[in-house]
């Protein structure tokens, strides 16, 4: 949705003299009780690397969840990606892949008092490559600490609304994006803005090749009514964390960029005495 002043003077076409800037939707409230710090860390799949199937980096990064004691950890997928050579040529399906990464994060997690979520990812292997996407199906009884979550979602921790997609979305608006005057400004928050502008975890039509979208539900289930206060869109693109309005947009990267390592992301939200909601975000290399 655009605003501009335009002419018509040729009963054929629109000459548009100006474009408006969007108009960021109403931030949502914070009910965060006073006094209260936050913790949230996010990870952001793949968690093999691409030339093995060993969930080594998943390892650390529960180590680091261990260590941190967040009161909530995002694991968003893929988990068992289709991109990885030496995950769809192994003699092991893709169902039990998927349950003995799941296992594995049970067995670190089920004794913590830290909330784990798992987003899912069209990448993965297992559920459903629709977007917007549901939760993983979850045919075992696994930890009480332990759930499913759709791409996208959004999160209401504590009196803290956080936004989530698995969906690099920002990369495929970049694509499409036309900016001018060139590298002016500062591109990734201008990404980000769309969605908050739009209004929609996916403000892109048509969409990506990669993504096979679903209009009904789209409507149904990836629209935003209000701006949250933190917003995490993973990307391969640079990671970032930019303040856009009333929302933290943070890109933690992904935890594994080919062979090698990559980072994810801590922050930490408070409730400052003004009212307003006070952000702390850091990207960190594993």
């Amino acid at each position: 949705m655009v605003a501009i002043d335009c002419h018509n003077p040729s009963g054929a076409r629109l000459v548009a003299s100006k474009v408006y800037d969007g108009t960021q939707m109403p931030g949502a409230k914070c009910s965060l009780e006073p006094g209260v710090t936050l913790t949230v860390m996010t990870a952001c799949g793949p968690f093999t690397t691409t030339d093995s199937s060993s969930t080594e980096p998943l390892e650390d990064v529960l180590k680091e969840i261990e260590r941190v004691k967040p009161n909530v950890a995002i694991l968003i997928g893929p988990f068992v990606d289709l991109k990885n050579n030496a995950i769809t040529t192994s003699d092991v399906s893709f169902g039990n892949q998927f349950i003995n990464i799941i296992k594995t994060i049970e067995e670190k997690v089920k004794a913590m008092e830290t909330n784990v979520y798992l987003v899912a990812s069209a990448r993965d292997a297992v559920g459903y490559p629709v977007y917007p996407q549901p939760p993983f199906p979850w045919t075992h009884s696994f930890a009480k600490n332990l759930r499913p979550l759709s791409d996208p979602c959004v999160l209401d921790i504590a009196g803290v609304r956080l936004a989530v997609t698995s969906t690099d979305v920002l990369f495929h608006l970049g694509k499409e994006e036309i900016s001018f005057p060139p590298r002016n400004g500062d591109r990734m928050s201008r990404l980000a803005s769309h969605l908050l502008q739009q209004g929609s975890m996916y403000p892109l039509y048509p969409p990506s090749e990669d993504v096979n979208l679903d209009l009904e539900r789209l409507e149904q289930f990836s629209l935003l009514d209000e701006s949250p206060h933190v917003m995490l869109l993973p990307s391969d693109l640079a990671t970032f964390v930019r303040e856009i309005g009333d929302t933290t947009v943070i890109n933690p990267g992904r935890l594994t960029k080919g062979p090698g390592p990559g980072t994810f992301s801590v922050f930490r939200m408070r409730l400052r005495e003004s009212g307003n909601l006070e952000t702390s975000a850091e990207i960190i290399r594993i």
